[in-house]
């Protein structure tokens, strides 16, 4: 049963990862495009948008590891 579970469990981690990392560059690359942000502030709105591009390739890269550590160790 035990087994089950981390056959399981482990490929959904990963495919978490991946969809996290997708959604969020797919934010960052709207964020880009969009020509309606605020002008005053435009400084602001574009560090915000590096942060999540960042953080979208962060973690498309930790599901990345995960996937090869599981395959190697598991």
């Amino acid at each position: 049963m035990d087994n089950k579970i981390n056959n399981y469990r482990a490929p959904m981690v990963t495919a978490i990862g991946f969809l996290i990392g997708i959604i969020l560059l797919i934010i960052a690359l709207y964020r880009i495009l969009n020509n309606r942000f605020p002008e005053h502030d435009e400084e602001h709105y574009y560090h915000n948008t590096l942060k999540i591009f960042m953080l979208g390739i962060i973690c498309s890269f930790i599901g990345t590891l995960l996937a090869i550590f599981q395959q190697i160790f598991f």
